[in-house]
């Protein structure tokens, strides 16, 4: 299957302009996105223009990535209602070194390079004369993440983040002949932006193609600013739980978007388990977590897995292995002493008032163990735990804790 036909069929295109596939159809393009280092680690979000990144470079297009160590400190007001605080020059500099060791991890054939080294935003002056005067105010204003923001409020610094972005595709453009952009949908307005800056220029007609968002069940975005980031540093069992938590009615639009195999192996894995989305569910949450982390974290994550929720015994965490279980479920896990009673223990997971806390664990929505604890002043003593005291403490079908309880 060629480039944009596969593009096609794992749903990656959005946005395209107009020549798209017989660009992608040549011996090779040069192609490039960007990602701001707004935290220490990618998120999941990334991974949809990843994955675009590594079907381009398999059909031998050449991929660069800019890391945005100078963009970052201003910030991208895409696909945003309030404006992003203002981040400290070193916090972007150790974010710039993490997240270029990850970007070299998952897309290892790719350039990467920073866009505090462009000529064209340097120096002011220059910038207002080189790339400023090519701008007009009427197509900025009506890109959709400044006409979004009209009402609310947005700074100069975030509205002249899009002429930043812009002057990085002219830079790329001249150096390296890049002739086209990827992004998600809520870059299009920059990236077409960028586009035009080139013409003006150059003289040179360019390519943008942007591919839908990542969103949770309400139609958020997964990100950081949205609270609601899954990042890909550590913590592989919240990573494993994002996939296995996918509605029936994305699982198969999800699985062609990342299954890392061929479009004819993915579409055949489809049909023969059509009847089991549990299955292809799973499937996914291994693939995905084996690729970003490792073959052992991922293990550990199934293991994790299958005590947590299908009552795998919990002596399977031996004292060998303890440490990494622990590592791995670190959102889900918490040391405590036994004795320490059900109320606390719900009033500190769950960051909730003990009257809260009360009111579940009587109306026999807590467990431990899928045993249900309904006094609120119970300890957790010598029952009820593994052999290894461990416990799993849960409230509701998905809301569930590794507990280890100690002397």
């Amino acid at each position: 299957m060629k480039c944009y036909e596969e593009l096609k069929y794992r749903g990656l295109i959005k946005d395209e302009t107009p020549g798209l596939e017989e660009l992608l159809t040549k011996d090779k393009t040069t192609f490039y996105f960007g990602v701001d280092c707004t935290a220490k680690s990618l998120t999941v979000g990334n991974l949809v223009v990843i994955t675009i990144s590594n079907i381009l470079t398999k059909h031998g297009h050449e991929c660069i990535v800019v890391i945005g160590d100078k963009t970052s400190l201003i910030g991208d007001p895409s696909g945003k209602n309030v404006e992003r605080p203002i981040l400290d020059v070193d916090d972007v500099n150790k974010n710039v070194i993490s997240i270029t060791q990850q970007i070299k991890k998952l897309l290892p054939k790719s350039k990467v390079i920073g866009n505090s080294v462009n000529p064209y935003t340097e120096d002011t002056s220059d910038f207002m004369k080189e790339v400023g005067k090519h701008l007009t105010m009427g197509e900025m204003l009506n890109r959709t993440s400044v006409k979004s923001r009209l009402e609310t409020g947005i700074s100069y610094t975030e509205f002249s983040y899009m002429a930043f972005q812009a002057a990085d595709y002219l830079n790329l453009s001249e150096l390296y002949n890049c002739n086209l952009q990827i992004g998600g949908s809520d870059q299009w307005g920059n990236i077409t932006l960028g586009m035009d800056l080139i013409r003006k220029k150059q003289g040179v007609e360019t390519h943008g193609m942007t591919c839908p968002l990542l969103t949770d069940h309400k139609g958020n975005k997964f990100g950081k600013s949205e609270g609601n980031a899954i990042f890909l540093d550590k913590d592989c069992f919240s990573f494993f739980q994002f996939w296995m938590n996918i509605p029936d009615s994305d699982i198969i639009d999800l699985f062609k978007v990342f299954y890392p195999e061929s479009p004819e192996e993915t579409e055949s894995f489809i049909t023969a388990y059509s009847d089991n989305l549990s299955e292809i569910r799973r499937t996914l949450a291994s693939v995905m977590t084996e690729e970003i982390f490792d073959t052992d974290k991922m293990i550990i994550s199934e293991n994790l897995t299958d005590m947590l929720f299908k009552g795998m015994p919990l002596d399977l965490i031996s004292s060998d292995s303890e440490k990494d279980y622990e590592i791995c479920c670190d959102s889900k896990f918490r040391n405590y002493k036994k004795g320490v009673t059900i109320k606390t223990l719900m009033v500190d997971l769950l960051d909730i008032s003990f009257s809260e806390s009360i009111k579940l664990i009587e109306n026999n929505a807590i467990k431990v163990n899928d045993t249900v604890f309904n006094d609120p002043y119970e300890p957790l003593d010598d029952c009820n735990w593994s052999d290894n005291g461990y416990i799993v403490l849960s409230k509701g079908k998905k809301d569930r804790y590794l507990i280890k309880l100690t002397e």
